[in-house]
């Protein structure tokens, strides 16, 4: 047994490991926020980081000093400050984001004592946590599963560490500074204190036990997401009346809404519909933008149904108050115009209303074939689809229907409406 005065092989090694997990820790989160949000700023963490191993843990050779981190950091909320308070509301995002890199590149290539070993750690998980909100991938799960693993034996090693620390006797340093190579005695000891060397520290049952921990933490992690209850949430497994409501669920547009009640009006970009809009009689193309500006809108405004019923508080659209729409003939839509033909495309989200922009006249099915027909609320001026058979079944494919509205806005829509009316009911 070989006895020495200087500090134990085993703690310098363990130091020295310590500073390599958090390196590698910090360049992963670093790898996943640029993963997710697709840009180069995030991925310089990962040359930034192997640098700062190599010269400012391993080697000594340089490291800030503390007024040097201080005029860093000054500059990094500069810089993060400009891209905040930008015009991007994204950007506001990324600049809280971009910071977090800033001030953990700093403490890098700082001397790293046990303050900045807990910085780096905060630091990278709220990494992490804000590349969550940038992408919807799957690979991003897959990443997370390398990130806890890793981020529980950094922590693992930090907490051996510090146990090392205390149960050597040694005074703690509040810097780890680079250290000589270890020796390669058997043992040492110091005070009479024998202590092991790091592969005693590093057993096999100390590993195991950290991957068995990132193991079953990550199995409650999916158990908490599989189990916890979500309203978007609909199971279209079962039979067609669930995958409706599935559907509704989802979509951002409802005909019932529940005084006090969140509803199931929520958040989709899932495609809804397209529309292109022309001159109903030379079929010249008109901007929609410009339409809308013509209308005293920002931008096109789809308008959907009205919630006329008012029960137990609880609002619901007018049901019983729909007359068939009959095809107006060419000369009825003549005597209205100027009119704005709307040719949209309504993809499957769960409900029968047609969608139209502006004061509209009426609306057709653009297939005289089709299964389906119009039907008309004059209260509110509201359509929907109707089938024509009540045998028919229901189809999930895309309904085409051509809506007619007015292009003049300054032209009253009563003017309007009784003609054609009167139109109707003299074709009849």
């Amino acid at each position: 047994m070989s006895i020495a005065t200087t500090p134990f092989a085993s703690h310098i090694a363990l130091r020295t490991l310590l500073k390599v997990s958090i390196s590698c820790l910090l360049a992963l989160s670093g790898g996943i926020f640029a993963f997710a949000e697709g840009g180069p700023i995030a991925a310089a963490t990962i040359p930034i980081a192997l640098g700062a191993l190599l010269w400012n843990d391993i080697k000594g050779t340089f490291s800030l000093k503390v007024w040097m981190a201080n005029g860093l950091g000054l500059i990094a909320f500069a810089i993060a400050g400009a891209e905040f308070f930008g015009e991007s509301i994204e950007g506001r995002l990324l600049g809280f984001g971009h910071l977090l890199f800033y001030l953990s590149w700093i403490l890098l290539w700082q001397e790293k004592g046990t303050p900045q070993i807990w910085w780096l750690c905060a630091l990278s998980v709220l990494q992490v946590a804000t590349s969550s909100v940038l992408t919807n991938s799957i690979w991003l799960g897959f990443f997370l599963i390398i990130y806890v693993l890793w981020a529980l034996w950094t922590l693992s090693i930090f907490t051996l560490h510090r146990a090392v620390q205390r149960t050597t006797g040694s005074v703690e340093r509040r810097i780890l500074s680079p250290a000589p190579s270890p020796s390669h005695g058997d043992s040492s000891s110091r005070n009479g204190a024998k202590t092991a060397r790091l592969s005693e520290w590093m057993t096999l049952r100390f590993v195991t036990g950290v991957i068995a921990n990132g193991l079953l933490s990550i199995i409650v992690g999916l158990a908490f997401f599989v189990l916890t209850p979500r309203v978007w949430v609909g199971s279209p497994l079962f039979n067609n009346n669930q995958a409706t409501a599935a559907v509704r669920s989802q979509t951002g547009f409802s005909e019932k809404v529940s005084v006090g009640d969140m509803g199931q009006i929520l958040e989709n970009h899932d495609l809804v519909l397209e529309a292109t809009f022309s001159d109903s009689q030379s079929g010249d193309p008109i901007d929609a933008n410009e339409y809308a500006s013509g209308l005293g809108l920002d931008a096109p405004l789809f308008r959907g149904t009205v919630l006329g019923e008012y029960d137990n508080g609880r609002w619901t659209a007018v049901s019983d108050r729909f007359r068939l729409v009959r095809p107006a003939s060419p000369r009825i839509l003549n005597r209205i115009s100027p009119l704005v033909k709307q040719d949209i495309r309504l993809h499957s989200i769960g409900t029968q209303t047609l969608f139209a922009c502006g004061p509209t006249v009426t609306c057709l099915p653009a297939d005289k074939s089709s299964l389906y027909e119009s039907e008309h609320e004059l209260l509110g001026n509201t359509f929907r689809r109707q089938l024509k058979d009540s045998d028919d079944a229901e189809t999930g494919k895309v309904f085409e229907y051509s809506a007619y509205s007015i292009l003049d806005h300054q032209r009253p829509f009563s003017m309007i409406r009784p003609s054609m009316e009167a139109e109707s009911r003299y074709a009849q």
